[in-house]
């Protein structure tokens, strides 16, 4: 790696890597996860200067310190028992409009490709680099003049670490299956691994990556022969007894997670049995976060059903929510477990879910508890949310709120399954739905702001139209309070009221406003207003490094961005990527327009980070899942 130039090595000396960066920032603005200021490595961050003038851009707080303790390697936290936190990383699935990528793989081959390609050649800067590269692994295409699996390969040789992680991931990203046999061999450290990344050995932290990468090349594909090549890898890791590495393990059983959906039944029995008997061997041994995310890759392959396969899985959970010597975090994977395998029916599971949410040492366990119940449904479930959203504690009761809208928005989809019109069915009103955004609504103009912002996000997932007047004139009241005007945006979009368009783009008026500027551009996602990504466009182009808080605006700006994925946003984004001598001037506004470009042009419409995080137990935390720099949820 070439050095930074002498002007800027003492502003640089503890930066956050980019890659980091930019999608902390990014849920710092969605949910205010992050508290305090950006620091890494016992450092504070100090942005780049101007004429040695160092600006330190201080970031808002958030809900204070986290449960469990900061996270290892850190000060940028995430509060676990904040529903926001849970918000945070799983809006994208309940707000933003599931659809093809209306970028063209002609924009991607004339466009995007070659301007991030010339970034690369052009910048040995890592944090230029490693937002480049996730970017390319998104909107990977074949190209005429280069192959990008050969770009991708020169940089796992690269010396800066984080550089060769997003090398790997990218590979994953790319969908090819000719990228399986690098990433297995990095994975197993082999001979070929080991000549890959020119090293005498592979990383743990690489191979972590490489476990995500195969976990998303599985995702991406549709063959069972790649599913079954990539479960063969996870299996001969968990079989292996010399692995003891926690992060290492996790990450293959999230890889393992990720496999499905799986069509073929004898590939699903045999990856669910490879976990099952793996988490037989943690149990004995204690080791509390591999065994959580076991338990979470379980359900999630399972999904509900009624198998052999999902009643021994059931029946797991039972006996680590009935026995007494777990950890907190392995408790509440076998709640969000239950929450996706379970059915209202299941006396033994529900029975052990209503005991463990009554456990009054535990704060964790009922938060959680509240999301399952809402996913399981029922009237045991129904009647467990407004009890808590009625009368229970003021921490528990916007996790009710948010478990009584996801009740509700599941017996929508009920409804859509049936009539087959897939989100159009949303439209129509069921009765426990009504009944459920009544109650909401009734409480909502009552209650302090924190529980309207819950209540704001219930009544959307509700899709209670009738609350939508009272939303807007409070939105209107509100508009400068980021904490409640976001959430209510959000609601308001889920409800497709169009009536508070004009008010969700004022919201994108000021850059300063800068988590309200980025939950506005989720909105208008909704919406349809693409053409809203002109103003964060407009902002990227403008910044400059003299802005004391300019990295806090920039991030908001790619933010934006990236939720409004307007492909008339390339042309610009490419323009700054592609622009070598910039770079030398300004490695952030580069790297962060590399970041909203790749969002921009990806194949996929979830993205990876929403799929990595979607059902995770990210309380049970190892430093590659959330350090609060440089793990997996941190990159999202």
């Amino acid at each position: 790696m070439n050095p930074l130039p002498r002007a800027q090595t003492t502003s640089l000396r503890h930066k956050r890597p980019l890659a980091a960066l930019v999608v902390a920032a990014a849920c710092l603005l969605t949910t205010t996860l992050l508290t305090r200021t950006l620091s890494a490595h016992g450092g504070q961050y100090r942005g780049p200067t101007s004429g040695g003038n160092s600006a330190t851009p201080q970031f808002p707080g958030g809900q204070g310190l986290v449960a469990g303790g900061p996270l290892t390697g850190g000060s940028a936290n995430l509060d676990v028992a904040s529903w926001r936190v849970w918000w945070g990383l799983n809006s994208d699935r309940y707000v933003r409009p599931v659809g093809d990528s209306k970028v063209t793989d002609i924009q991607r081959s004339q466009r995007v490709l070659p301007s991030l390609k010339a970034a690369l050649d052009g910048s040995d800067n890592p944090d230029i680099n490693s937002a480049c590269l996730i970017a390319l692994g998104k909107a990977a295409i074949q190209h005429p003049e280069f192959d990008v699996l050969e770009v991708l390969r020169i940089r796992l040789k690269r010396s800066n670490l984080e550089v060769r992680e997003a090398a790997v991931l990218a590979m994953g990203l790319t969908g090819r299956s000719d990228v399986f046999d690098d990433l297995d061999a990095i994975l197993r450290n082999t001979k070929a691994g080991r000549k890959l990344v020119d090293r005498d050995k592979v990383e743990d932290r690489a191979r972590t990556f490489a476990a995500y990468a195969l976990g998303m090349l599985a995702n991406r594909s549709t063959s069972t022969v790649l599913k079954t090549q990539v479960l063969d890898s996870f299996v001969a890791m968990l079989e292996d007894k010399s692995i003891k590495d926690r992060d290492l393990l996790t990450a293959v059983l999230n890889g393992m997670r990720l496999l499905g959906p799986i069509n073929d039944k004898r590939l699903l029995w045999q990856a669910t049995g490879a976990i099952e008997k793996h988490q037989g061997l943690r149990m004995r041994d204690k080791a509390a976060a591999v065994q959580s995310h076991g338990l979470t890759a379980l359900a999630a392959l399972l999904g509900r059903g009624d198998s052999s396969a999902h009643e021994r899985a059931k029946e797991l959970m039972v006996d680590v929510l009935t026995s007494r010597n777990q950890e907190a975090t392995t408790y509440v994977s076998a709640i969000i477990a239950l929450g996706e395998i379970a059915s209202p029916d299941d006396k033994p599971q529900m029975d052990a879910l209503l005991r463990a949410v009554s456990r009054p040492s535990d704060s964790l366990m009922p938060k959680f508890g509240m999301i399952a119940f809402g996913k399981i449904g029922g009237k045991a479930c129904r009647d467990q949310l407004e009890r808590a959203f009625q009368r229970g504690k003021r921490d528990l009761r916007p996790w009710a709120a948010i478990g009584l809208g996801l009740l509700a928005y599941h017996e929508q989809d009920v409804i859509a399954a049936k009539q087959g019109s897939g989100t159009a069915a949303r439209n129509v009103k069921g009765a426990l739905a009504d009944s459920i955004g009544k109650l909401l609504h009734k409480e909502f103009k009552g209650e302090k702001k924190e529980m309207q912002a819950a209540i704001a996000i219930a009544l959307g997932l509700a899709n209670y139209k009738v609350a939508a007047p009272d939303l807007r004139k409070l939105a209107t009241k509100y508009i400068s309070n980021e904490q409640l005007a976001g959430p209510l945006f959000l609601g308001l979009a889920m409800m497709e009221d169009t009536a508070s368009i004009p008010l969700v783009l004022d919201g994108m008026q000021r850059i300063d406003r800068s988590i309200l500027f980025g939950q506005s551009a989720l909105a208008l996602s909704r919406f349809g207003r693409l053409d809203a990504s002109a103003r964060a466009v407009g902002t990227l182009q403008a910044m400059t490094r003299i802005h004391p808080m300019y990295l806090r605006e920039l991030a908001a700006a790619a933010q934006a961005i990236s939720h409004l994925r307007n492909p008339q946003d390339i042309k610009s984004l490419a323009a700054i990527v592609g622009d070598t001598k910039l770079a030398k001037r300004d490695i952030w506004q580069v790297a962060f327009a590399a970041a909203a470009l790749g969002s921009v042009a990806d194949r996929d419409p979830i993205g990876f980070g929403a799929r990595i995080a979607h059902g995770m137990n990210y309380t049970a935390r190892v430093q590659t899942i959330s350090n609060g720099q440089n793990g997996i949820l941190d990159i999202f």
